[in-house]
């Protein structure tokens, strides 16, 4: 999990900068951009979160949405290091079925967010219409 929040990290600020130098968003797979992609499932995991707190990448939703939220630099400091060590503290077995619990997680988050059609009208539709996340989390089952 530390590693896979360090990629989104990474990929953040490299997108951030190559954005700079060309004044365009830089494109994800499927020809999203990568902070489009962000919105999306922040607004997917905002609907979904609330009531599956104890999902991997609701915990992590979580603790990020938390983590903006601190004010004291010194606080959020503290908040990383912690969370930092009980990642560096798992087994590469743990962190492996972690991983695979949270593709999961985002594939039921996804078909269950994209269902009903009718309620997507009060959602972002877009989620569900994006070709990046079809990609990554499949076709919404309904």
């Amino acid at each position: 999990m530390e590693r896979f929040i360090m990629l989104i990290m990474m990929a953040s600020l490299s997108e951030a900068r190559a954005q700079k130098k060309s004044g365009h968003p830089v494109s994800a797979p499927g020809g999203s951009s990568l902070p489009q992609l962000g919105k999306l499932r922040e607004a997917m995991m905002t609907w979904y979160c609330p009531t599956h707190s104890e999902l991997t990448p609701c915990k992590t939703f979580l603790f990020m949405k938390g983590l903006r939220e601190t004010k004291s630099p010194e606080e959020k400091k503290k908040l990383l290091l912690d969370r930092q060590n009980k990642m560096s503290a798992m087994s590469a077995e743990e962190k492996k079925v972690m991983q695979t619990q949270a593709r999961e997680a985002f594939r039921i988050m996804y078909t269950e967010y994209c269902r009903d059609t009718q309620a997507i009208a009060l959602r972002n539709a877009e989620v569900c219409t994006n070709t990046a996340l079809k990609n990554l989390y499949g076709e919404p089952q309904g």
